[in-house]
This record gives C-alpha cells, sequence and structure tokens, in this order.
C-alpha cells in the first residue's frame, strides 16, 4: 500500500513540475485576465423575467372586489348593501385587500 502512495505521490509531483506556472494577470487557458472597458457599446441587461405588474394589479383588484362582495352579501341584508355608504365602504375595503394581494 506504501508503494502506491509513494508513486502517486512521485506522479503528482512530476506533473506539477511540468506545468509553468502563471503569471499574475494570465490564465493557464491562454485567455487574458484583464477586462477591456475601454471602447464598444454598452451591453443592455437581458430580460429574465415577464412581469405584466398592470395585469397583476387588474386580477387582484377584481379578485378583492369578488371577495369583499362575497363577504358583504353573507353579512348585511340586501337593502343595506344598496346604501351608497356600505358601497364606499366595500370599495375602499377592496382597494386595500387588492394591495395585500
Amino acid at each position: 500500500m506504501s508503494n502506491t502512495i509513494k508513486s502517486d505521490k512521485i506522479a503528482l509531483e512530476q506533473l506539477l513540475n511540468s506545468i509553468s506556472p502563471a503569471t499574475p494577470g494570465e490564465q493557464s487557458n491562454g485567455v487574458s485576465g484583464a477586462v477591456d472597458n475601454s471602447g464598444g457599446a454598452p451591453v443592455e441587461p437581458e430580460q429574465i423575467i415577464i412581469f405584466d405588474r398592470a395585469g397583476e394589479q387588474k386580477s387582484a383588484r377584481k379578485r378583492a372586489r369578488n371577495t369583499v362582495k362575497l363577504m358583504a352579501q353573507h353579512a348585511l341584508p340586501k337593502p343595506l348593501l344598496e346604501e351608497e355608504y356600505v358601497q364606499n365602504k366595500m370599495e375602499q375595503d377592496a382597494a386595500t385587500l387588492a394591495d395585500l394581494y
């Protein structure tokens, strides 16, 4: 067992000695490590995620309005639901709930 370890160690040392060390700013694969920021057109960022904010807000408002309407229908009698004050409060609650979505 010690013979294989010694032979592996010798092979590794030979391999390391055969490779020339890279100088600073130079990579071993021949690619320069320096970044050229001197010219060229600026690179535009690539959009990764497509998010329709207006569509999501519209959907949230509709969902909130339906939720508030269903809750009010279960809690209040029909004549009271038609009053302007209650309608105004339902719209306020729907707007608040939509912001929470």
